[in-house]
């Protein structure tokens, strides 16, 4: 028979055992918060820094049919002006941006060149999907009024499509468009979903707009007076539009 006695859990030497497990659980959950913190911080600094700089341009959202116009303050009425279609989940449509958006910024400040976004969301075949969610937040940034706002966050939905695709909800849109200096309305409709409905029903009328024109419906696509420029290739309808 054994002469070893039963150990009382409640002993001492079990309480200290314990309350050093749980000391380690504790600091380990405080280095991890501020890994997480700190990672932020930095993401955060990183997007602020890499802003574009959006001057002299006023932005106008036409709130019934969803047109996004973007001109200078001081230009006339002889201005040339062009239709962009483009859908947040098109690859193609992230890929002319990277290639053109500077061009055309630098153009619209320069008084040359006026152009209305036409979002689309016909990549979504009809349900809530990707498209339609980041356009509803690009939707609350426009209504904004603050055009440094949207050029931001839409040049960042385009940059970094692939990241956000079907995985990024009304709080991180929110926690972006915070960094880029988003008004609290303007955050709250965005954590709230507040123009899902307008970004279907924008979407959708676009769609049909361009159909209507051309008889079909892609994107990226580029029109003057409901006609696609006629460039050999789309990264070149600045030029083409410009003179």
């Amino acid at each position: 028979m054994s002469n070893k006695k039963v150990q009382n859990p409640n002993d001492k030497g079990n309480t200290a055992f314990l309350w050093t497990i749980i000391a380690v659980l504790v600091v380990a959950a405080i280095a991890v918060g501020l890994i997480v913190f700190n990672g932020r911080s930095e993401k955060a600094a990183a997007v602020a820094e890499s802003m574009t700089d959006v001057n002299g341009v006023s932005l106008n959202y036409n709130k019934d049919d969803g047109i996004i116009t973007l001109r200078a303050e001081n230009a006339d009425a002889s201005v040339p002006s062009a239709e962009l279609y483009e859908d947040f989940s098109c690859t193609y449509c992230a890929q002319l941006a990277d290639e053109t958006d500077a061009q055309m910024l630098q153009e619209i400040e320069g008084g040359n060149l006026e152009v209305d976004i036409r979002p689309l969301t016909f990549l979504d075949r009809g349900a809530e999907g990707n498209s339609t969610h980041v356009l509803a937040a690009v939707l609350a940034t426009a209504n904004s009024g603050d055009v440094n706002l949207y050029w931001n966050f839409r040049e960042y939905m385009m940059a970094n499509q692939q990241e956000i695709y079907n995985s990024w909800d009304g709080e991180d849109f929110a926690n972006l468009a915070e960094q880029f200096g988003a008004d609290s309305e303007t955050l709250d409709a965005i954590r709230n979903g507040t123009y899902t409905e307008d970004a279907a029903r924008i979407g959708q009328g676009n769609a049909d707009t361009l159909n209507e024109h051309t008889g079909e419906v892609s994107s990226p696509r580029v029109l003057v007076d409901g006609k696609d420029v006629d460039v050999p290739q789309i990264n070149q309808w600045i030029d083409a539009v410009v003179a």
